[in-house]
């Protein structure tokens, strides 16, 4: 089935057409200056971010074996712990 364009569909088509849509490098938004001086007056920014990235979210590799060990080592809990004593 094809798909046959309205007036109006028609019109806006065409206007998008005609709209130069590419993007000029001068632009700079407000945040874009901002952050380039912050990294200017603070060089080390980055690498302090990364560090501390480095310190929340990367983890040493899990040894497997004793992760196991640690499994079997439990004590199980009782069903009910409030009358395990009677």
């Amino acid at each position: 089935m094809k798909y046959v364009l309205n007036a109006v569909e028609f019109r806006l088509l065409n206007a998008l057409k005609s709209v130069d849509m590419s993007v000029t490098s001068d632009y700079k938004s407000e945040l874009t200056g901002f952050l380039g001086q912050l990294k200017q007056h603070n060089p080390a920014l980055e690498e302090s971010q990364r560090l501390g990235r480095a310190r929340l979210w990367d983890k040493e590799p899990i040894d497997l074996e004793a992760r196991k060990r640690a499994q079997q080592a439990r004590v199980k809990q009782a069903p009910y712990v409030y009358y395990q004593n009677f």
